[in-house]
Parts: structure tokens; C-alpha cells; sequence
């Protein structure tokens, strides 16, 4: 038997399906942990707005998150490109956080 390329896409479609009843399953025993992506916050957020801390009905950006743990805990930055690097604020400011709690 011979498939048509135009074909191919919606038979190997059909044959590879995720396991929807396990992966149902697993949530409900908390034994599968979702990971819907950075942009999944975004959701909701109406187009062309900024985040504002505690006046904004939507979650920030990772770059908005960034500068505002940036602030809070008077990260030292050269340049607006670290303050915007979430991974490298979050890990100052927990440290900034650890520091505070040892004295």
C-alpha cells in the first residue's frame, strides 16, 4: 500500500496520538506536573498594556518580573539587558534574601 505524500501528514497524525487517559490520570494523582511554557501567563493580557505591581489584573512578562525583582533587591546592573534576564535577577535576589535572613 502507498500513501500520497499530500497524505503522509494526517497518517502519521492518526497513528501518533499523546496518551490523553494517562496524562488525565497522572494529573489527578499529581504524579505529572504540566509545563505550559513561558508565554502561557499571557494569556489573558490585553494587547499593548504594561504590568504594574499590584494595579495590573494580569500576570508579567519574565522581562517585566525581572526588573521588578531587580528593584527590590538593588540588583547591580550595567545595562537594562541584565535587569531583564529573569534567571540571573531571580538567583541575586535570593541571595539578596538569604543574606538578609543570616544577620
Amino acid at each position: 500500500m502507498s500513501v500520497r505524500s499530500s497524505e503522509m501528514p494526517q497518517a502519521i497524525d492518526a497513528q501518533i496520538q499523546p496518551p490523553y487517559g494517562f496524562i488525565a490520570q497522572g494529573l489527578r494523582d499529581g504524579t505529572v506536573i504540566p509545563f505550559l511554557g513561558s508565554g502561557a501567563s499571557q494569556g489573558q493580557r490585553p494587547p499593548d498594556t504594561r504590568w504594574e505591581a499590584g494595579m495590573s489584573g494580569f500576570l508579567p512578562s519574565a522581562a517585566e518580573l525581572a526588573s521588578y525583582l531587580a528593584d527590590l533587591a538593588t540588583f547591580p546592573s550595567e545595562g537594562a539587558f541584565d535587569r531583564a534576564d529573569l534567571a540571573k535577577v531571580a538567583s541575586y535576589f535570593q541571595e539578596s534574601i538569604d543574606r538578609r535572613s543570616t544577620r
